[in-house]
């Protein structure tokens, strides 16, 4: 595989960083927080939220960040919100911390600082912050405010990919067509470029044209084969296909199972491995 990937690797953080917006989350300790969001009285939902927010409710103070950095109700008052991210954050919110993290790399309302951005994004990633995680591989792989590791990156990707944000199931993809950070390998990079396709992601979806002719074939043994969702008998048929048709492989399980691509429905799924022939050729 070349390295055509590689550049966008590097550069698809700098213009998609991720927030934690958690602002829906109001009506879980508010009704009349989320009646007012609802009906788009943004004045009365800060002024609301605020209440709470001075009386140390740490999922107030995200959202009153939020609407504050937002302009939501009033001008924006980015300095402001950091300084309602920081009082939630400290109380250990990880939406916060990783919205205080892209405040100080951004220079939003505080200075710009990005080793300071990258120890909030790696408080709240520690904790399993989808968000926080991609933006932590990004600045490793940026080399912003931490040691450039590409191992570091895709490390943080990774667990961003299997929460399902879609930049870094791209930045997985590409990390693993090129070896960057990881071993190379065609399957992986056509796994994870299939589920940012099938997220939307156009450039995943021409990558995708790029790798599947180079990938292993097997070739369909039975008529109306079934091909499912996940590995066991029990899991939702997503597809039936026939001899002597070929299927482009990814992988096998010990307990008999083989992930395939489906490039008419543009998806990953899963065969039985005694529907299918026995040797894989190469395209």
């Amino acid at each position: 595989m070349t390295a055509i990937f590689r550049a966008t690797v590097l550069a698809l953080g700098v213009t998609s960083m991720v927030y934690s917006i958690n602002a829906s989350a109001a009506p879980a300790y508010s009704t009349d927080v989320a009646r007012a969001m609802q009906a788009g009285d943004y004045g009365e939902a800060r002024s609301l939220l605020r209440e709470r927010a001075e009386a140390g409710d740490p999922e107030a103070q995200l959202n009153l960040g939020v609407l504050l950095a937002a302009g939501r109700g009033a001008a924006p008052n980015p300095r402001e919100a950091a300084r309602w991210y920081r009082e939630a954050a400290e109380q250990g919110n990880a939406a916060a911390q990783n919205n205080l993290g892209q405040a100080y790399l951004q220079g939003q309302g505080v200075g710009m600082q990005p080793d300071t951005a990258a120890r909030w994004f790696r408080e709240a990633a520690q904790q399993g912050d989808a968000g926080a995680q991609y933006n932590l591989g990004t600045l490793y792989a940026q080399g912003r405010g931490v040691t450039r590791d590409m191992a570091q990156a895709v490390d943080w990707w990774r667990k961003a990919a299997e929460q399902g944000v879609i930049a870094a199931q791209y930045n997985m993809g590409a990390a693993s067509a090129d070896g960057v950070g990881t071993k190379q390998s065609d399957a992986a990079a056509v796994y994870w470029f299939a589920n940012a396709a099938q997220a939307g992601n156009t450039r995943a979806r021409q990558a995708l044209d790029d790798l599947l002719p180079g990938l292993p074939t097997k070739q369909v043994a039975a008529s109306n084969a079934r091909v499912r969702g996940e590995r066991n008998t029990s899991a939702e048929i997503i597809a039936t296909v026939d001899a002597p048709q070929r299927l482009p492989v990814l992988g096998h399980t010990r307990d008999g199972w083989t992930m395939i691509y489906l490039a008419d429905r543009g998806r990953l799924g899963w065969i039985a491995d005694s529907l299918l022939s026995e040797q894989a050729s190469a395209r």
